[in-house]
């Protein structure tokens, strides 16, 4: 049977604060947080598009604003990488069964790391 140590008064009312004060800034950060996706929704899924097709369309690289200059950038990336893009590049350069030996290999031996964070269970 284990007994647990007996915990002082005074921890534990700090530590009460403590709660209490994470959850009020949980509930502050989802709060801003809806309204930080709202806005970004807004300015990245409507206006964008339709200002940087304008800028495009009339050869507009940079605008000047009151609050600054607006540039009108292109840019390139490269799709990030997936299992499936993975798995179909070692099929081109290795036999199939070394390829799934590979991939298990990358999959199956990655590095565990361990995080310690707090979160609201709904109830």
């Amino acid at each position: 049977m284990n007994i647990l140590p007996e915990i002082p008064k005074e921890q534990l009312d700090c530590f009460k604060v403590n709660v209490k004060e994470w959850l009020d800034a949980d509930e502050q950060i989802k709060v801003l947080e809806k309204q930080i996706r709202e806005l970004k929704a807004l300015r990245n899924k409507r206006l964008e598009p339709k200002i940087t097709g304008f800028m495009r369309s009339f050869n507009i690289s940079d605008l000047n604003t009151t609050v600054g200059k607006l540039r009108c950038n292109e840019r390139n990336t490269k799709a990030t990488v997936s299992k499936k893009t993975i798995q179909e590049s070692l099929q081109k350069i290795l036999p199939p069964e070394q390829a799934g030996k590979a991939m298990d290999e990358i999959y199956l031996n990655r590095e565990v790391i361990t995080k310690y964070t707090l979160s609201r269970v709904k109830v």
